[in-house]
């Protein structure tokens, strides 16, 4: 009964400090595995083989990282711009930027196939005893539009 109390407790907490979350920046850049450049995002062009790094400054407020899952849903874009059966690459917290909370998230997407790809990130609830990561209904999508 302590496990679940405990989850209980846990998923009140993070109701109450969702608000406090906020994707704050995002620093995107392609390698190649030569080099790695910062992505023109009015004309994106990547090659097959290459990798888009992704970094992202989180505002997590009363939150730790251990409270969230910070990811990369990605794919190929349709004609109205949205993502179909999109993929999802989990960042990896790096380092607390040291102000008001922010801590620094990175992953990175595979560009495997050809063709007209967009991502957007999102933060969800972690915890090990959720049974699947959408039971509390907390979602935070990214607003800005990189495909």
């Amino acid at each position: 009964m302590e496990k679940a109390k405990a989850l209980s407790v846990w998923k009140s907490g993070v109701k109450q400090a969702w608000s406090d979350i906020a994707i704050e920046d995002v620093d995107v850049r392609i390698d190649n595995g030569a080099d790695v450049s910062t992505l023109n995002v009015k004309e994106p062009q990547l090659e097959v083989g290459a990798q888009l790094q992704v970094a992202a400054q989180v505002k997590l407020g009363r939150l730790s990282p251990d409270d969230v899952a910070v990811e990369i849903y990605h794919g190929r874009v349709d004609s109205a711009g949205n993502i179909e059966n999109g993929r999802v690459e989990k960042m990896t917290y790096q380092e607390n930027g040291g102000t008001d909370g922010v801590s620094l998230f990175a992953g990175a997407i595979p560009c495997s196939i050809s063709g007209r790809h967009g991502f957007a990130l999102r933060i969800m609830p972690r915890h090990a005893d959720l049974v699947e990561p959408y039971e509390p209904g907390l979602i935070l999508w990214e607003s800005a539009d990189h495909s």
